[in-house]
């Protein structure tokens, strides 16, 4: 066989592999695409919802500061002197 031939088949049979290997990547670009798309829109959800925890965590911890004041308020409450009622109930007196 004569070397022209020779070199006339593998052209050929790299120009099909090429063309074959170029297929392939392609294919896998649209799928590595389309998991990219799904990865952006998890990730949206999951800041969207850590936004919300955040929120919710932050109301949560305002309740319990509410609740804590307003325990420390009701035992403590008999320990406290208001100066005002003593004023109150001495301008009453006074008068």
């Amino acid at each position: 066989m004569s070397n022209l031939a020779q070199a006339d088949i593998f052209f050929f049979i790299s120009g099909v592999g090429f063309l074959i290997v170029f297929a392939l990547v392609v294919t896998a670009l649209f799928y590595v695409i389309g998991v990219l798309r799904d990865v952006r829109g998890i990730s949206k959800k999951v800041r969207e919802e850590s936004d919300n925890i955040i929120a919710e965590a932050r109301a949560f911890r305002g309740s319990l500061k509410d609740a804590g004041n307003k325990m420390l308020a009701f035992f403590f409450k008999p320990f406290v002197r208001k100066s005002s009622r003593r004023k109150k109930k001495e301008e009453s007196d006074s008068q």
